[in-house]
């Protein structure tokens, strides 16, 4: 759904895949900051995991003790919090697989892989006795 384009209540489909957004963030104090278009919930709470785990992998390599990497993390470690984050960012929500956004085809990749032995017909699982070959008995009447 285009950022533009306003929920009137009509499409019940547009308004359900509406992303979640913030506008605002530390509202009513002297650090309030706000952004006109908002901001999506799973870019900020990926964007935290991408700061998260560039700080982890800074610790390891400064316990490990790699000179050239610490020297590296050190001197640049502005840029690689800043642009690690900002290329898994671009990387996570422009690539599209399937024509799916990347978070939707791992979603459904996974249900895919939990639920691949189990048969589905109009979103009614099938019995397991589906595939077996059908046995037919002799019919008797009962007017002979």
């Amino acid at each position: 759904m285009k950022n533009d384009v306003k929920i009137m209540g009509n499409n019940y489909t547009q308004e359900l895949k509406y992303p979640i957004k913030i506008y605002k963030i530390f509202q009513g104090t002297k650090y309030e900051i706000q952004f006109s278009k908002g901001i999506e919930l799973k870019k900020i709470i990926t964007g935290v995991f991408a700061v998260f785990l560039m700080l982890i992998l800074m610790t390891i390599s400064i316990r490990i003790g790699s000179t050239d990497t610490l020297l590296f993390i050190l001197n640049n470690w502005l840029i690689v919090l800043v642009a690690g984050v900002a290329i898994t960012l671009i990387v996570v929500f422009s690539l599209n697989y399937d024509y799916k956004p990347i978070h939707d085809y791992f979603k459904d990749r996974y249900t895919f892989y939990r639920t691949r032995h189990i048969s589905f017909e109009h979103d009614i699982e099938v019995d397991e006795s589906f595939g077996k070959p059908i046995q037919y008995e002799a019919f008797k009447r009962s007017d002979d």
